[in-house]
Parts: structure tokens; sequence; C-alpha cells
């Protein structure tokens, strides 16, 4: 048999094919164990900083131990939360925290303060969960009022998860701080 050449194609063709059907996901729903009575097994937030920073990657989760770093410029920070429960999947994943700002005019003063909250949309028990949020400190003015200076930014914030069956954990927290020379 005189092999066409057209003949390689097709098993190439074939090949990916197969390949790329007979690998699928399972897309089925986690299952919740109803007897689970443990909290999720693990929540990580990752704080990501831009170059510059005296790190750019700081991590906290359940056994870490709380992160903080002096921040000599104002980046945007982004903040990563991921959890997992093998027994009961994730049904719930959310970033708490709070930032403080302090700007001064003189002999005046002002403190901002805002409450920072971002959940991810799970409708039901996932498994592998993410959600992020972005913490804008990089403004010229930090957020102050017209004519303010900023002198100050504060901020932390943690990842809390509560899994299939109701139970609840929250990572370590990550804090920042900023003051103007």
């Amino acid at each position: 048999m005189v092999p066409s050449r057209h003949s390689s194609s097709a098993i190439a063709v074939v090949l990916v094919v197969v390949a790329a059907t007979g690998c699928g996901n399972n897309t089925s729903p986690p299952t919740v164990d109803p007897n689970d009575k443990s909290a999720p097994a693990s929540v990580t937030m990752d704080a990501h900083l831009p170059t510059g920073a005296p790190q750019t990657l700081y991590t906290v989760s359940l056994d870490s131990g709380d992160r903080s770093v002096g921040l000599s410029s104002l980046p945007e920070i982004t903040l990563i939360a991921t959890a997992r429960d093998p027994e009961s999947a994730i049904g719930a994943l959310r970033i708490d925290g709070e930032t403080t700002l302090v700007c001064e005019m003189g002999d005046l003063g002002e403190r901002k303060h805002a409450v920072l909250l971002k959940k991810a949309p799970l409708s039901a028990p996932t498994a592998d969960p993410v959600v992020s949020l972005n913490i804008d400190t990089a403004r010229p003015d930090g957020g102050c009022s017209q004519g303010y200076r900023l002198v100050s930014v504060d901020g932390e914030a943690t990842a809390t998860a509560r899994n299939g069956a109701g139970l609840g954990a929250t990572s370590a927290k990550f804090s920042f701080s900023f003051r103007r020379p």
C-alpha cells in the first residue's frame, strides 16, 4: 500500500480530536458531606505589590501568621484569595478589610476610613473558588479632599471562607502602611 500524502495529516487531526475530547473535565458540582464537622482545609490570600516594593508577593494563610509591609510609595495592591475543602467544597469566599487615610492642610486634618469587601459570586459550593480585590492607593492626592496633603495610609485585609456545611475559617492578616517623609 502506498501512503497518500494526506494520511499523516488525517492521523494528526484524529489524535488531536481524541486527546481534546478524551480528557474532559468532570463538571459535576462537588458534593457536601452532611457529617462534615471541620472548617475549610485551606484559606490563602496573596497580596501582589508592584516591582520596587520590599517584596512583590506576600502570602497569608490559616497558619502563616500575620504579614505586614511598610511602603515607600503608594502602589495599587492586588489581593487574591483562594480556599479549598475536600469534604464539602467552598460555599462562600470573601476578602474583608479596611483602609485609613490621614490628610492635612496647615493645622487642619481629616481622616478617611474605607471598608473593603469583595465576595466571590458563588451560587453553589465550588471546588476551587478565587476572588480578587484591587486597593488603589496610587492616586496623586491619595483620596484626600482638595487642598489637603496625604500624610499616611494604613490598611489591612483577611480572607474568609465557609464550606458547604457552613463552617468557616479566616486567613491571617495582611497589613500595609505608608508614611509621607
